[in-house]
């Protein structure tokens, strides 16, 4: 749910839970932005007390455990769209997730397209020099959430 303005003071939480008409739309994007800014402000301070208060260089990584793709048909009842429903873009959206690295020795070794079964081998390459293998066209999966262990693999192709 939206539960942030800009400036980290709190709003009326709102959540569309279906499609937002083209109305809503504008409204839902101002919305996203304005928490998306108050996260970032709040993230940023903790990285950087982190970063202050570490006797050790410390590695740091934020990620999410997915995009913000609008999957639902009806999240009231937990149905949402099967994959060969869902337009690529909303796909992408949904399957891309946002992350952040910190690494003492620098994120020279971290591409800027990275999966999440990527990430860590990198990250443990980068900062420890471990020889772990990167599988850089392993797949993501797509499940909906009425058969959440239904797990069809989406080739990274389809989310370039």
């Amino acid at each position: 749910p939206y539960l942030y303005a800009d400036d980290c003071s709190h709003r009326t939480p709102w959540w569309p839970l279906d499609e937002v008409d083209s109305d809503e739309q504008d409204a839902l994007r101002r919305a996203y932005g304005a928490q998306a800014r108050c996260v970032d402000s709040l993230t940023l301070g903790a990285v950087s007390e982190i970063l202050r208060r570490s006797e050790i260089p410390p590695v740091i990584v934020i990620t999410s455990d997915h995009g913000h793709g609008r999957i639902g048909r009806d999240v009231l009842r937990g149905i949402t769209f099967e994959l060969d429903e869902l337009p690529p873009a909303r796909l992408a959206e949904r399957l891309r997730v946002f992350t952040a690295v910190h690494l003492p020795r620098g994120a020279a070794a971290i591409p800027d397209t990275i999966s999440l079964v990527e990430l860590m081998p990198l990250v443990r390459r980068a900062a420890w020099g471990d020889t772990v293998n990167v599988h850089r066209e392993a797949p993501s999966y797509w499940s909906p959430f009425h058969r959440m262990h239904d797990f069809v693999p989406v080739p990274r192709s389809q989310l370039d």
